[in-house]
Order: structure tokens, then sequence, then C-alpha cells
């Protein structure tokens, strides 16, 4: 081993095959990261946690409607009908006591909270439908605003808002007002703390920061919010069922197919759309997880591009040596075949004389 290895610090290959081993390690650790960075935020992961054992394929698919598309949700009930029909036109049955799909709705609008000790204007989400199951925010305190509470006067604080209204987090039941009308809290819940969804809650910063959460109904009907984003699981029988489903009900919208957004083949084409990406014709505000989303895209992208540029020189010096090794193994066998067929012609001269004899 060491003759081996003051052979080779004496060749003028050893820089370039410890360049080559450092580049490799570093494209090696670059698609570990992106496997990571995939499975960063959860917003993104509904389909997963929606199919749970079932043999269904499923897709998540999100709607962002334009400034001026005035969608309520009559608009969210007529998608639901004509989903359903759908899925019975692909001779799909929900399970007992089940669904073959889930969805969630909000819009963001500015409002005014104020409790005994502090007042501050803030960003509000209207939510409706399965909301925290697409957003499952870590809760410190209390409960989330479900689907089936029947009365819409709770609403679910973040931490920097609790902690500006109250002093802490342990607030169920506690009151504040909110444009001069009263909720109760129902809990607090920690925001997302990955670097994407940090950076993209920077930039939907509110005046005073915090964020609370409400029924969509009661922020409408407080400030008028028409619903900005619609999210679906749905059953995905056949290649862009779900997609298809909402490009048809909802034309204007701009949609997004979560499902394997961050899958090679897909961060591929973002790499290829570098330069037009940013390039929107369509007045649509992404909600903070949605920009969250495309800000691992292009991180991702980047990662990528700098991972498979990492692999090229080991690539290359794979080949020349697979080259190298083919021309050696070509020479040597033009070398010993005529030993190998003279050998073998000596051997039946011999063989043949030997019968011969005994004959």
């Amino acid at each position: 081993m060491k003759r081996l290895s003051d052979h080779l610090r004496r060749t003028r290959h050893l820089p370039l095959l410890v360049t080559a081993a450092g580049l490799a390690l570093l494209s090696a650790a670059g698609f570990v990261l992106l496997s990571a960075l995939g499975g960063l935020l959860q917003s993104q992961q509904a389909a997963v946690s929606f199919r749970g054992e079932s043999g269904l394929a499923f897709a998540q698919v999100s709607a962002f409607f334009p400034a001026g598309t005035d969608i309520s949700e009559t608009e969210v009930y007529a998608f639901r009908d004509a989903l359903e029909e759908k899925l019975t036109g692909e001779s799909l049955e929900p399970p007992e006591n089940g669904s073959l799909y889930m969805d969630a709705y909000s819009a963001a609008a500015t409002v005014t909270v104020e409790s005994e000790k502090a007042q501050a204007s803030v960003t509000a989400r209207g939510v409706g439908g399965d909301f925290f199951h697409f957003h499952p925010l870590r809760l410190r305190a209390g409960r989330y605003l479900l689907r089936d509470d029947l009365m819409h006067d709770a609403v679910l604080l973040d931490e920097d808002l609790a902690w500006m209204l109250f002093g802490g987090v342990e607030l169920e039941g506690m009151t504040i007002r909110v444009n001069d009308t009263p909720y109760r809290v129902a809990g607090v819940v920690a925001r997302e703390d990955d670097f994407a969804s940090k950076r993209a809650l920077t930039a939907h910063g509110s005046e005073d920061g915090g964020l609370l959460f409400m029924a969509w109904d009661a922020l409408n009907a407080a400030v008028g919010a028409p619903i900005d984003t619609y999210e679906l699981v749905s059953a995905n029988p056949i290649e862009n069922f779900a997609y298809s489903a909402l490009e048809e009900e909802f034309p204007d919208a701009v949609l997004q197919e979560n499902s394997g957004r961050f899958g090679f083949l897909h961060i591929l084409q973002v790499l290829g759309a570098f330069g037009t990406r940013a390039m929107q014709t369509a007045a649509v505000a992404y909600p903070d997880w949605e920009n969250a989303a495309r800000l691992v895209e292009d991180v991702m992208a980047a990662v990528l591009l700098l991972s498979l540029l990492c692999a090229v020189l080991p690539a290359l010096l794979l080949l020349a040596a697979a080259v190298r090794l083919l021309r050696r193994a070509v020479r040597t066998a033009r070398a010993r075949l005529p030993v190998l067929a003279e050998e073998y012609h000596t051997r039946r001269y011999h063989r043949r004389q030997t019968a011969e004899r005994g004959g």
C-alpha cells in the first residue's frame, strides 16, 4: 500500500484525482440535500398524508385567483358537486365514513386586533374547509379552527401576535376584538421555522407583525375578502384528473400541481425556465406558503445545477478510465490471440499425432 501511495504521489495525475474525488463527494452531498429540501414543506405533503394506506393515487393541486375575481363559497360548493360527479363517472366510490377528496379555501386581509393590553394592525387569513390539514401548524395551546365548527366566533393566533396582545401563549378562551367585533381565542400556533417560510412570511409581513386565522365568512363579512386560494387533494384515477377538474371549473385561476413538484424532472424544468419563471401575466398574489415553495424550487434548481456540474469531471475521468481499460483489453487481446491460436493448433497437432501413433 505504501509503495502504491508513493507511486501516486509521484504521478502528475494525483491532484486531478483528488479534485475529482472531492467533486464527486460534493455532487453526492448535493443530491442528499435535494432529497431533504423536497420534504421540507408540510404544506406540499397533503396528498401523501390524506392517502394513508389507500391504494388509490391522489394528487394535490392549488388554484390562485387573480385580483378582482369574485370567488365565494358558492363557487366552492359548485366545484365540489362537479368533482363528485366526475369521480362517480370514473366508477370511484368513497370509503365508508370517508371521502375521495379534501379541500380548503382562504383569503387574506388586514384587520385591527386589540386586547386589554395592546392593539395592532395585522394580516388575517380567513379559512374554510380542511385548511389545517393542508397547513398543520404546530399548536402551542388550544385547538385549530375546525371545518365542523357551528359558530364562527373563534380565532387562532400565531405566537408573535399572542405575545403582542397578551404576553403569553396559554390563551384559550380569552377574548380579543377584530375590527371592533369580539372573538374567542381558540388557540395559538407556532409558525413554520424553515428558511423558505421565514423569508416568505417576511415578504408578507403586516404593519405590526403577527398573524391570525379566522373563518372565511367572518373575515369576508368584516372587510370583504373574496377567496384568493383554493387547495384540493383528490383521487387521481388518471393523469391530470384533479388538475383538469380545477382547470375546467376555474379557467381564470393560476393552477399549481403540488404533487411531485420537488421531483427531479420538475426541478429540471424549473432550471430550464430560468429567466422566464418570474414573468407573470396574471395579477395573482401568492400566499406565503406558495412563495415558500417557489423559493425551495429555485434553491433546488441551483443545487441540482451545481451537483450536475460537480459530477461532470468525475464522470469524464471514469469515462477516460473505461476507454483506457478497453483499449488495453483490445491491445492485450490482439497480442494474445495469435499466441492462443498457435497454442490451440499445436495442441490439436499433438493430439492428432498421438492418435495416429496409437492407431
